[in-house]
């Protein structure tokens, strides 16, 4: 909407204007806002529509003016001035912080995805497992999974692995796999977790070719300092199969993963067996160049099949 800021200001302030809310989203250009635009800001606060009151806050955090009435925003009964409010607190430190806490039981999910988003890397253990119960919305168990994606504690494993089996995506997959590299995952966890993967690997069906994702968690599984050698073993021993399997990505992606366990000394033993050389040996003369169909587009590696698994033979041989 254009015009100067006095004209937004007079439109603004006016509660019968069908053009307020517009108004009020044409100060966004504003490099700053003079004392009469930011009163009529604030006092759109109390505007009835919802959708007016969560531009006002917007505005308020934007040009960083003093949050009023930033905390009985969270009690506003729309979601979305509630959302607004948390991201305006999110700016002032430990504010944010609690008032992201104080959000955890909001009715509407969204709100809690918002205040675990402004979470991340300062949820703890206590406060991440209920939310990762199978009673609370999954779109909640999805952001706190994605706010303790690096956070490594033995008492998230087990709830974790739980959520993996209900929703199986690539996010909570990475947070129990977090878990396992790190050691901290329980024994019965980690052999179940690993079930689970090799089964899903098993299942499918070539050419399509398996996930590249799940080719890599298979490595978490070898850097797992507290398993048995047998388990980490037969780990290899999967990569070792899916050498030799259909889809030329899986081929690819397995070497790459012996190559990446290979130039690290804590994991290098593990692949240091014959049958591996074997294998990258007959994959050296492969000339395939993996494509693969993907959601965007298409997927190609930067070297052909064989060049991948000489440098995995590199690395295991240097």
């Amino acid at each position: 909407m254009p015009g100067t800021e006095e004209d937004l200001a007079r439109i603004a302030a006016d509660p019968s204007s069908p053009r307020r809310r517009d108004a009020l989203r044409a100060m966004h250009r504003l490099p700053t806002l003079a004392p009469g635009t930011r009163a009529v800001i604030e006092a759109a606060l109390d505007a009835s529509d919802a959708s007016i009151r969560a531009v006002a806050l917007r505005l308020i955090g934007q040009h960083g003016l003093p949050p009023p009435r930033a905390r009985d925003a969270l009690r506003d009964p729309s979601p979305e001035v509630r959302i607004e409010a948390l991201r305006m607190l999110a700016k002032h430190g430990p504010a944010g912080h609690d008032a992201a806490r104080s959000a955890f039981h909001d009715s509407d999910a969204e709100v809690v995805v918002e205040a675990l988003h402004r979470l991340t890397g300062a949820l703890t253990v206590d406060e991440a497992l209920p939310l990762l119960s199978k009673e609370r919305d999954p779109r909640v168990v999805k952001a706190a999974v994605s706010a303790i994606q690096r956070v490594k504690a033995e008492p998230l494993a087990a709830p974790l692995f739980e959520v993996v089996r209900r929703l199986d995506t690539h996010n909570n997959w990475g947070a129990l796999c977090t878990q396992i590299s790190g050691g901290v995952a329980p024994r019965e966890v980690r052999e179940a977790a690993l079930e689970l993967l090799l089964s899903r690997i098993e299942g499918q069906a070539a050419p399509t070719g398996v996930s590249w994702l799940d080719v890599r968690r298979l490595e978490s599984f070898v850097r797992a300092s507290n398993a048995p050698e047998s388990e980490r073993a037969s780990v290899v021993d999967a990569l070792v199969r899916l050498t030799r399997h259909r889809d030329a990505f899986t081929r690819y992606d397995a070497a790459e993963v012996i190559r990446g366990l290979a130039v690290d000394h804590a994991t290098r033993r593990f692949v240091l067996r014959d049958d591996v050389k074997e294998a990258l040996v007959a994959l050296a003369p492969d000339t395939a160049m993996p494509v693969r169909s993907t959601g965007t587009g298409g997927q190609s590696t930067a070297w052909s099949v064989g060049r991948m698994a000489e440098k995995a033979l590199d690395a295991l041989l240097s």
